[in-house]
């Protein structure tokens, strides 16, 4: 009979060894039914002690790659390839090490299975990734604009300002057939189905705002039409546009509604967004300097931080439409001739937005206002980004800094996050 060869961690040769020496060697073998060699070397194993209590091998232990020397070669030449923004596939790095292995005269002991990639990708911290949408910056740089940030609202003094005419807004999109598509099922079932609504591709733009007095502002919806302007409806704005989404059009009549007296020239306003494409642009700033709104824009890259509605309010208010949506399946019988749900009206998206705005509390909003540094006479430490775990302690040692960052280390050209006129 064939016997079985086994591994025990760490945990377990610590286990063994403490007995051991309490009584001996051969006894605690005779007692486990181990072999006294194999106890005895870990015994003499200087590094026993250093390992993780799940391990099984020492450091170093096991089998060496079969082309450990040109293992350096083909990192070198993921991360070239990386570095020019280039796809690097599982087959492609195969490819490579089996081209290196022919030109060492290793190709009779070296095949660049899925075994050795797995090893390879796990020795060199590498693993298969999807592409981000957004850049990332690091966090020195996420710190440093926060800080400034920090430093350009203090400047503009909200405690003096007339909040009435504050307002925070952001956009988010509502999908027609944004349904679950995780479902609590049977372990071991082989089909789990879920039926599409069909209208996936659907969706309209939502604006959400309130102001720094903590009072919503009505949400709109921005849907296809040709009218290009908005309808109070039900509780919420319904604005036509020729296209489903927020154009500097659609945005200066957003602001005519929300901030008319200011428009009128009775007071002066200020908003808070974020640094979309539509909001920096140079007539967008233009259109607010002449009708008397200050903006103050989020610093790209810092929006999960510091924009109040991405941190608090985007997410369960999604979340209050997703289940409108699911009830509206649940509840619909009737399909069209293909089998797919009947499209729901713009009427009925309407009413989900507006139950889901309701259920978004006053606490809701004061919590958002209080993380985006948006409450006149706060602490900036009662802000999320002081709470990060990574980015907290960098914006703290930035404010305790002597030198102080101004809204001039940013270049407008290259990067107009934060604008004042």
């Amino acid at each position: 009979m064939v016997q079985v060869r086994k591994s025990y961690d760490m945990a377990y040769k610590r286990k063994i060894l403490e007995e051991a020496e309490t009584s001996s060697v051969n006894e605690v073998c005779r007692k486990y039914n181990l072999d006294e060699r194999m106890v005895r070397r870990w015994k003499n194993d200087s590094d026993l002690d250093s390992c993780e209590p799940k391990r099984c091998r020492s450091p170093g232990g096991g089998r060496k790659p079969t082309i450990e020397l040109l293992e350096d070669q083909i990192l070198d030449w993921i991360v070239e390839r990386r570095s020019r923004a280039l796809v690097v596939r599982r087959k492609d790095i195969q490819d490579f090490a089996l081209v290196l292995a022919e030109d060492e005269n290793l190709q009779t002991m070296f095949k660049a299975s899925s075994r050795w990639l797995d090893g390879f990708m796990e020795r060199y911290e590498l693993s298969l990734r999807r592409s981000t949408t957004l850049f990332k910056l690091e966090d020195d740089e996420v710190a440093r604009r926060a800080v400034s940030f920090k430093r350009f609202v203090d400047a503009l003094n909200l405690e003096t300002r007339n909040l009435r005419f504050a307002v925070a807004m952001d956009e988010t999109a509502v999908y027609f057939g944004e349904n679950s598509q995780t479902t609590v099922e049977i372990r071991g079932s082989t089909s789990v189905y879920i039926p599409s609504t069909g209208y996936e591709s659907c969706r309209l733009t939502c604006v959400l705002g309130f102001r720094l007095d903590g009072v919503k502002l009505p949400p709109m919806l921005v849907i296809k039409g040709t009218t290009n302007r908005i309808v109070f409806r039900d509780g919420i704005l319904v604005m036509h546009a020729e296209k489903a989404w927020c154009t500097q059009a659609v945005l200066r009549s957003w602001i005519e509604w929300v901030l008319p007296p200011v428009i009128r020239g009775g007071s002066r306003g200020l908003l808070v967004w974020d640094s979309a494409s539509t909001h920096r642009a140079r007539s967008m700033s233009d259109y607010l300097s002449t009708s008397n709104v200050d903006q103050v824009m989020i610093p790209s890259g810092t929006t999960p931080y510091l924009q109040s509605l991405d941190i608090a309010v985007n997410k369960p208010f999604k979340d209050y439409v997703r289940e409108e949506l699911n009830a509206y399946f649940e509840q619909q019988r009737e399909r069209t001739s293909r089998g797919n749900y009947v499209k729901p009206s713009i009427e009925e998206v309407g009413r989900w937005v507006k139950r889901a705005w309701d259920r978004i509390s006053d606490e809701v909003i004061r919590n958002a206002m209080r993380a985006a540094y948006l409450i006149p006479g706060q602490s900036f430490d009662d802000t999320h980004i002081c709470h990060h775990d990574r980015l907290g302690p960098l914006v703290r040692r930035s404010l305790g800094d002597t030198v102080q960052p101004s809204m001039a280390d940013i270049d407008e050209e290259d990067d107009p996050e934060l604008i004042y006129e």
